[in-house]
């Protein structure tokens, strides 16, 4: 039975990469834990559109951390404590 895999299973592959296992396998495991659909072509069509929207989410990740360290760049964080004479911290 060829399946598209939900999450990725070592012994098979990663989330998006159709496979082909035994009939038991997928309908005793894989299509009630979820972690597996069929792979038909409405299947197909959802994943693509989901992968479009992960790319598109990673791609505002992408951005939002380049403005994060392009303002934490001239950031600077100075803690003052009292040290020990072999300059060792107390506590510590």
């Amino acid at each position: 039975m060829k399946l598209i895999l939900k999450e990725t299973i070592e012994s098979l592959g990663i989330i998006g990469s159709e496979v082909t296992v035994a009939d038991g396998y997928a309908r005793n495991y894989l299509l009630p834990q979820k972690k597996a659909v069929p792979a038909t072509s409405q299947n197909r069509k959802m994943l693509d559109m989901e992968k479009a929207k992960f790319e598109l989410q990673i791609a505002k990740e992408k951005e939002f951390a380049k403005e994060m360290a392009k303002r934490l760049e001239n950031v600077v964080c100075k803690i003052t404590a009292k040290v020990s004479e072999e300059d060792r911290l107390y506590g510590s």
